[in-house]
C-alpha cells in the first residue's frame, strides 16, 4: 500500500472521476485548437498555421510543499499539400509538440498527422490520422510510503516511451457550421517502467465529438458562435459548452461551461490590421473552478493563453511564351 501526500491524492482522484480522466490534455479554448484532438483538422484552413498554447490548471494547488497543478504547453504546425508525388492531392500535413506536467508526472509528446480532404455536398470533408510518441516520466521519490522500503516506490524517476495512434473525421460548411469525431490513444499502450507489483498503468482510448455553428445577427456586425466538445474514455464522460460573441470579425468574448468542473470567461481578438487570413490571433481564458478543487482556497482558478498565426505562400509564375510556329493561331 502506498500513501501519497493527501492533497496530491485528491488531485489524482479528481482526474479520474466524473470530470474525465486527464490522460489527454484539457483545453478551454478547444474551438481554436481542434488539431490537438482531431488529426482530420490538419490542413483544413488551406494555409500554413502555427498555434501556441499555454495552460496552468488549478493554479495554487499544492501538496503542502510543491506545486502539483497541471501545466500544459502545446505547439502545432500544419499546412496544406496540394501536390504529392507529382499528382494533385488535396491533403494536409502537421506536427504537434506537447509538454504536460501533472503532479509528479511529466509527459513529452510528439505527433505527426496527415489528412485527406474532398468535397461533400455544400462543404468539405476531411479524414485524418496521426502517430504519436509519448515519453512519460514519474518521480516515485516524491511519494510517501506507509511502510518503509515499500518496493512499489523504490528509486527515483522512471521513464518509458509509449506509442499512440489517432484517427478522425471532420466536416465543415464554410462560415456556417462544423462537426468532427476522433479517437485518440487507439493502441492503449502501457507504462512498463513501474514495479511489477504496482497497479497497471495504461493509456485509455479517448473519444471526441465536437461541433459548432456561426449565426450572423441581422443588421449588425455580430456573429454568435456556440461550440460543444464531448470527451469520453467509456468510463467517464465530460462535456464543454461555450458561446462566443464575435464583433466585426475583430474581437470576441464569451462564456464556457465544463460539467462539474468550471465556468470560464474568454476574450480575444486580432491585435493588428491585416487581411482575413494573414494576421495574428490572440485569446485568453480564465476558468473559475466549481468543483471541490476550488474550495477552501486550494486553487485560484485556471489560466489559458493561445496565439495563432496563419499565412499563405504565393509563388508568382512568369508567363511562358512559345516560339514554335505550331502554337501560332490560325486565321
Amino acid at each position: 500500500m502506498v500513501k501519497l501526500k493527501h492533497l496530491f491524492t485528491l488531485l489524482i482522484l479528481s482526474l479520474t472521476l466524473a470530470s474525465s480522466a486527464q490522460q489527454e490534455p484539457q483545453f478551454t479554448q478547444f474551438m481554436f485548437n481542434r488539431l490537438s484532438f482531431n488529426p482530420a483538422f490538419t490542413g483544413v484552413r488551406e494555409a500554413i498555421c502555427v498555434n501556441i498554447l499555454a495552460r496552468q490548471q488549478w493554479v495554487g494547488f499544492t501538496d503542502g510543499e510543491n506545486n502539483v497543478f497541471p501545466q500544459t504547453n502545446l505547439f502545432t504546425l500544419d499546412a496544406p499539400v496540394n501536390r504529392l508525388f507529382g499528382r494533385n492531392i488535396n491533403s494536409g500535413i502537421g506536427i504537434q509538440l506537447l509538454t504536460d506536467k501533472i503532479g509528479y508526472e511529466e509527459n513529452l509528446q510528439a505527433r505527426l498527422s496527415y489528412a485527406y480532404k474532398f468535397n461533400v455536398g455544400l462543404g468539405r470533408m476531411s479524414v485524418g490520422a496521426s502517430v504519436g510518441f509519448l515519453n512519460k516520466t514519474i518521480d516515485f521519490s516524491q511519494f510517501v510510503p506507509i511502510d518503509e522500503g515499500d518496493p512499489i516506490i523504490q528509486g527515483g524517476k522512471e521513464t518509458d516511451m509509449l506509442t499512440d495512434l489517432s484517427f478522425g473525421v471532420y466536416y465543415a460548411v464554410s462560415e456556417q457550421y462544423y462537426v468532427g469525431f476522433s479517437v485518440a490513444q487507439i493502441l492503449e499502450d502501457d507504462f512498463s517502467a513501474v514495479a511489477i507489483d504496482a497497479p497497471p498503468y495504461a493509456l485509455q482510448r479517448h473519444y471526441y465529438l465536437t461541433g459548432g455553428y456561426y449565426h450572423e445577427l441581422p443588421g449588425t456586425n455580430w456573429v454568435i458562435n456556440p461550440n460543444v466538445l464531448i470527451k469520453s474514455d467509456m468510463g467517464s464522460t465530460q462535456m464543454d459548452i461555450n458561446a462566443l460573441g464575435i464583433y466585426n470579425n475583430k474581437v470576441w468574448g464569451g462564456l464556457s461551461y465544463r460539467a462539474r468542473d468550471a465556468i470560464a470567461l474568454m476574450v480575444g481578438g486580432y491585435p493588428f490590421e491585416a487581411n482575413n487570413l494573414d494576421r495574428l490571433k490572440l485569446g485568453y481564458a480564465y476558468d473559475i473552478t466549481t468543483s471541490r478543487l476550488g474550495g477552501g482556497g486550494r486553487s485560484s482558478g485556471s489560466h489559458e493563453l493561445f496565439a495563432n498565426y496563419c499565412f499563405r505562400i504565393i509563388i508568382e509564375r512568369e508567363p511562358t511564351g512559345y516560339s514554335d510556329v505550331r502554337y501560332l493561331p490560325t486565321l
